[in-house]
């Protein structure tokens, strides 16, 4: 195995290109379509091994969905030497033994620093039927992705605004990059969750009607088909291109969502491609406030007024000192946050507030005497013997930061650690801000419980028996107790 740029020796070819940090997935249905053409015959494909490639551990490694020791592993690891032995089902109930691994689940992970190149990889096909059908995949390296983070098709938009996707980007797209084909139509292969976002809105047929406006929610992308010529509508589910419509929640947080799509075109080109729709980073169809002051803030979020800015603009306007500021008219202030004001105490932690949430001591006689604090490891790791499921293992009471995006992780991690299902635990949003929430459950319902809260950043998560029924008085306030302050009563 030789590094870098072989022909390959296959009789048929797939090629996918990648950006180097980030990442690209096979298409099961591709190696599908090849063997089918390739065999001639009536057989289906059953599994794809690889039989000689180039070395790629510079370049990135493979992942996929598979066995390994009797257990399996989402996204497992694969490098050079691995890529030998694995075999790669079409199927996934085909899936049972050691090396078996799902075909299109395999992603190859490009490294940050990865040299522009394209490396081969020959792989063998076999049929259920036994035929076999010989190819040879290329990966090209740093010459475009379909899931960077700037997609092939980029649009923005504010939230509590919308942006109508162009057919002709697509069409224009498609054509430069097919064998001189045309579009015909555009389907959604993959993609984020984006309920919490927004949704999509298109023209087209739904159980034999035209509506307008259609509202399309994650499960309905799936079963979506939108053209880009308005007669080839003619089904459920068919919708017009040129229609596609991303609105943006009120509140929806600044993210940038991936959409993979295929795109068909009417001689049978097929191309793959990436859309990304950034939210609240700036829109063609904004509108800007202007104000004699002027603040910003994100959704989610606040923002401080400085008293110097009013004392300024009264100064400039008539000479005079400030003394106070009254708020005369405020347009549709509840339908986008609320003003407060507060006083700031340095040096009380948001993990003490939590406590006082919670109503609740995290130190307990014959319950729990200590606290941890810490959080999950996620992009940013922790040190090595600090990982959660060790802290845990004392099973005493736990306080996490940073910690509400990885619910699911947390909870394996938890478990995996002593603690039992049941355990008591509960979610802290903004502990000591005037919109603090508490979301008591446990810790087998962490991750539920946020879901149905719509919690997903700006929280403590709280874990031990503390916050469960049973109680032992300190004896610091134990009036039965004896200390310098004070004389146990009778």
């Amino acid at each position: 195995m030789e590094g870098g740029s072989r022909s390959g020796s296959g009789d048929v070819e797939l090629t996918y290109k990648v950006d180097p940090g980030d990442d690209v997935t096979v298409d099961a249905e591709d190696f599908w379509d090849l063997f089918d053409e390739e065999d001639g015959r009536y057989d289906e494909l059953e599994y794809v091994e690889f039989t000689s490639y180039d070395d790629f551990d510079d370049f990135g490694y493979f992942g996929a969905d598979g066995y390994d020791s009797d257990d399996y592993i989402p996204d497992y690891e694969l490098n050079d030497s691995d890529l030998d032995d694995a075999m790669f089902y079409y199927d996934e109930n085909d899936v049972w033994y050691d090396y078996d691994f799902e075909l299109d689940t395999l992603t190859f992970y490009a490294d940050r620093n990865a040299d522009a190149d394209t490396l081969a990889f020959d792989f063998t096909m076999h049929g259920v039927d036994g035929d076999r059908v010989y190819g040879t995949l290329y990966i090209e390296v740093g010459k475009g992705s379909g899931t960077s983070s700037k997609g092939d098709l980029t649009y923005q938009v504010d939230p509590d605004d919308d942006v109508t996707l162009d057919a002709e980007d697509f069409y224009d797209f498609f054509y430069d990059e097919s064998d001189y084909d045309e579009l015909e139509y555009v389907e959604f292969t993959d993609y984020d969750d984006f309920d919490d976002y927004g949704c999509f809105y298109a023209d087209g047929y739904d159980s034999d009607d035209y509506t307008r406006d259609y509202e399309l929610n994650d499960s309905d992308l799936d079963d979506a088909v939108f053209y880009y010529d308005e007669d080839d509508i003619w089904d459920d589910y068919d919708f017009e291109l040129d229609t596609l419509t991303f609105a943006a929640d009120r509140n929806a947080d600044e993210d940038t969502l991936t959409f993979d799509v295929t795109m068909r075109g009417v001689k049978g080109d097929k191309i793959s491609a990436t859309l990304t729709i950034e939210i609240g980073k700036g829109s063609s169809t904004g509108t800007k406030v202007k104000g004699d002051i002027i603040y910003e803030v994100d959704p989610d979020d606040s923002v401080t007024f400085d008293r110097d800015d009013f004392w300024d603009f009264l100064d400039d306007e008539t000479g005079d000192d400030l003394e106070y500021v009254r708020f005369t008219d405020a347009d549709g202030l509840d339908d986008w946050g609320e003003l407060y004001s507060y006083d700031v105490t340095p040096g009380v932690s948001s993990f003490s507030g939590a406590a006082a949430a919670l109503c609740a001591e995290y130190t307990l006689p014959e319950v729990s005497q200590s606290v941890i604090i810490t959080r999950m490891a996620g992009r940013t790791p922790v040190p090595e013997g600090e990982e959660l499921r060790k802290m845990a293992s004392h099973g005493c009471t736990m306080v996490l930061f940073l910690s509400t995006g990885l619910l699911e992780d947390v909870e394996q991690e938890l478990a995996a650690g002593g603690y039992a299902p049941d355990t008591p635990a509960a979610i802290v949003y903004k502990a000591t801000w005037p919109e603090q929430r508490v979301y008591r459950c446990t810790v087998s319902t962490l991750a539920k419980t946020a879901r149905e809260n719509q919690v997903t950043k700006t929280a403590l998560i709280t874990i031990g028996h503390f916050l469960g029924d049973d109680y032992e008085r300190s004896k610091l306030y134990d009036p039965t107790f004896t200390h310098e302050f004070r004389e146990a009563s009778k």
